[in-house]
């Protein structure tokens, strides 16, 4: 049987020191916020606002379809525990 808490990357160009942020963000959020994924999305827009400088953008959910634009090297979609992550920079 697969673990689902282990995080799973289904697409990114942010580095990978980032990307291990954005994953600590998103456990931190599950574990703080879990009944509420728009509480989840602000928490961790509002981390990435603060360590990386504005403009970031954070979806969180199950089921959802999106089509933007983002600055380089800033983009990451993952899933922890079957929950799904969207995170990137506005360019």
């Amino acid at each position: 049987m697969e673990d689902d808490s282990k995080p799973i990357i289904l697409k990114t160009d942010m580095p990978e020191k980032i990307q291990k942020q954005a994953i600590e963000c998103a456990q931190y959020a599950l574990q703080n916020f879990s009944d509420d994924n728009s509480s989840m999305a602000e928490y961790i827009k509002n981390e990435f606002d603060m360590r990386f400088g504005a403009f970031w953008a954070c979806f969180v959910g199950n089921k959802f379809g999106s089509f933007f634009s983002y600055a380089d090297k800033s983009y990451i979609s993952f899933c922890v525990n079957d929950v799904l992550f969207l995170l990137f920079k506005y360019p």
